[in-house]
Formats: structure tokens, sequence, C-alpha cells
């Protein structure tokens, strides 16, 4: 037989180590055994959240029907599933275990590690394990993950709380029977994203799909399935990094993107990677552009960040403004890199 630990009685000094061991979703787990555990937690300063980023998602192939909760921890570069929000018709227990989420007391279950929770409503519930989540560890959600079924996020994220996003993930389930994005459901989260600073869209719209809307002003974008990007699309980008992937931009299009950013286009972009089968390098500098482009030889790598883009610029071309700001160029692959340097 097992005697219980009384871990809320221990010196406060002690739970803290005890607590500094525990990863977040042992933490959520354990404050949910009750009321004082939860109290105790919450009023405990946890330092390693300070590390700590919350993010919703609302589902994906590995766990459909599965909205949940997750914490990256920064320093790790690692993702811990913390809570779920599952319909209540999932339920497969006769005598489920009742826990308290807020307002609510829902059945709950552990499966493979996860904590599920069950509602009648899973944005609801969503909702709901979210709050909690932020409250427990002090954090405001800094990262979603929507579906096209989950355009609320971005209303519902920017009226709870100040702080705007980290990062924004569009993202298309990848089943059979998934739809595309319906083109005006594509054009309206277009309209609502939320400020972030990284976006990545990982969903598609229709082949057909133009797009009439600015894209939302981020430090960094990445689009994948980009076929539906326009020059005037690729223009218009107020970002500091940009990844266009998979697009049909064409060499005609290169030129006169070059030509924009000679005329002081797009002034905030710094780095910029787009693939496409339709480009010829040979092509790319005409009779104008030849003016502003020497051919090297150095080797230049580009990096802003531990967590963002890199590339190394082996050769290439150098292009001079004006007003004496340089950018490197290179063609790799089938790729157009672009790299403004500041020095």
């Amino acid at each position: 037989m097992f005697n219980r630990f009384p871990i809320l009685r221990i010196p406060l000094v002690v739970f803290t180590e005890v607590v500094a061991q525990l990863d977040p979703a042992e933490i959520v787990s354990m404050s949910l055994c009750s009321k004082r555990s939860l109290n105790i937690l919450k009023s405990n300063q946890l330092k390693n959240s300070r590390n700590w980023e919350l993010e919703m998602l609302d589902q994906d192939d590995n766990k459909p029907n599965c909205p949940r909760v997750v914490i990256f921890l920064i320093d790790k570069c690692r993702y811990l599933e913390v809570l779920s929000a599952r319909s209540i018709s999932d339920l497969k227990s006769q005598n489920p275990q009742f826990v308290n989420i807020g307002s609510h007391r829902v059945p709950a279950a552990f499966h493979k590690g996860l904590l599920q929770t069950y509602w009648e409503d899973r944005v609801q519930g969503l909702k709901a394990i979210t709050d909690y989540t932020s409250s427990l560890f002090s954090l405001p959600v800094s990262n979603v993950t929507i579906y096209k079924n989950s355009l609320w996020m971005f209303e519902w994220v920017s009226k709870r709380q100040t702080v705007p996003l980290k990062k924004v993930f569009w993202w298309t389930a990848f089943r059979k029977n998934e739809d595309f994005w319906d083109d005006e459901v594509f054009s309206s989260a277009m309209r609502q994203c939320s400020p972030t600073n990284k976006l990545y869209i990982l969903s598609e719209p229709s082949v057909n799909y133009r797009l009439t809307e600015r894209l939302p002003k981020v430090n960094e974008i990445e689009i994948s399935k980009a076929g539906w990007i326009t020059l005037d699309n690729l223009m218009s980008i107020d970002s500091i990094e940009i990844c266009i992937d998979e697009s049909q931009l064409s060499t005609v299009d290169i030129t006169k993107f070059l030509k924009n950013w000679l005329a002081g286009g797009m002034p905030r972009m710094e780095y910029i990677i787009i693939t496409s089968k339709n480009f010829n390098e040979l092509e790319v500098f005409d009779e104008e552009l030849q003016a502003y482009v020497v051919p090297i030889e150095e080797k230049r790598k580009y990096q802003k960040n531990p967590f963002g883009f890199e590339f190394e610029f082996v050769g290439g071309y150098s292009m001079q403004r004006k007003d004496g700001i340089k950018a490197t160029i290179n063609f790799r692959n089938g790729s157009f890199h672009m790299a403004k340097w500041n020095d």
C-alpha cells in the first residue's frame, strides 16, 4: 500500500522547487485537483512561465475534432499540449471524473498523456480551457492556429487582451475529404486577421482566387501553396521577412519587383525568398536593371534572429539603390533570394 504525500503542506520554499521541476501539463493537472491547489499554484510565482507562450489550436489531422491549448517552451523550442476540449459525444466512460474549468464543471479523462475535457459546445470549451490556462500561468494568448471554421478566434482574442499575437497560423487539414478554404472565407480571414508578429498562411483558396484585400502588416510572413499570389499582392506586402512558396510568379514579375524596390518600394523588407518553376535567371536583368547590378563571388549569411529565416548567399548579384542601400540577389534551384544589408 502506498501512502499519500501531503504536497500542499510542505514549506513554500520546498513546494516552489517541486513545482519548478514540473512541466506545464503536470502543473495544469495538479491545479485541477482542488481549489486549494489551484490557489497555491496561482499565488506561487512560476518563474519558468516567463519563457513560455500560450497557443490555441482548433484541430488538425493528428487530433481531429480536438481543440486544445499548447504551451511553447521558448528556451527548449518545444511544444507541450496541456488541455483539450472534445465533444461530449466522444466521451466513452460511464463514470467519468469531473473537473472545474472556471465556472464550468465538466467530465475529464486522460488519453495518451493529454488531459481531455468534454463539452456540449467545443468552441465554448476551447475558450474556457484557454482562459483557465492563461489565468493559471498569467500568460496572454501568444499564438493561434486556425482552420476555415475558426475565424472567431481573431475577434475573441482581440477582445480578451490588449497584447497582440506573436504568431498566427492559417491551416488546411490535409485529409482527402477536406475541402479547400472557401474564397470568401479566405478573404474574410484577411480582413479579420489580428495584428501579429508572424503570419503563416498554410491554407489554400481555389485556383481562380484573386486577393483584393491588402495582406496584414507583420514582421514575418510565410505563404505556402502561393499560386494565388500576384505581382500586385507581392508588392503590397508590408513585412521584414517574406517567404512565398510554390508561386506562379514569372521572370518578368521578378524584374518588375526589383525595379519597384529600386524606386523605394517595400521599405521594411530585409529578406525575401520566392519559389517558382517559371524563373529564368538569365532574363531577369534587363537593360534598365543592369546599370544597378554587379556580379559578385563573396559569401554572406543572412539571419535576423535564431528562430527566423537563414540563408547563405554564395555569389550572386549586388544591387544598390540611389540612396546607397545595398542588397544581394541569388537564384538557386528555382528560388529567388534577396537580402537588404543595413551596414
